[in-house]
């Protein structure tokens, strides 16, 4: 049996833009770094990432000049070591369907990463 490649709700838009985050172990906002952002979720450049599971409140700035405060869900962590991407995954959680997809229609004017998305095609390919 054949395993399908990983294929993602959303394309990521990289970015490079400020961004805080506000936790229950921190007394004030603390400033990161935004290092990519989806209608899903956001990378958040850290030193010191959260435990997967904490809930956070995430500040960041949209393409249009608005600011999001949303709750987030920590997913996935990548600690510090030489040559790897530090840092954490955080998924936008607590968001309408009709606010994810305004979300997703501001990031349009944003250039998207190239990502392996699933293609028929190229598992015919590999198949054959």
């Amino acid at each position: 049996m054949f395993e399908l490649p990983y294929a993602r709700r959303a394309r990521r838009r990289p970015v490079e833009m400020p961004c805080e985050l506000i936790s229950t172990d921190w007394d004030e906002p603390i400033h990161h770094q935004l290092l990519d952002i989806s209608q899903f979720g956001i990378w958040v450049r850290s030193s010191f990432p959260h435990p997967i599971g904490d809930i956070v409140v995430a500040s960041f700035p949209l393409p249009d000049g608005d600011e999001a405060t949303e709750f987030a869900e920590v997913t996935r962590v990548v600690r510090p070591s030489p040559g790897a991407r530090r840092g954490m995954a955080l998924e936008l959680v607590g968001m309408s369907k009709h606010e994810r997809y305004q979300l997703g229609r501001r990031l349009r004017r944003l250039p998207a990463t190239q990502t392996s998305h699933f293609s028929f095609r190229r598992l015919a390919q590999s198949i054959c």
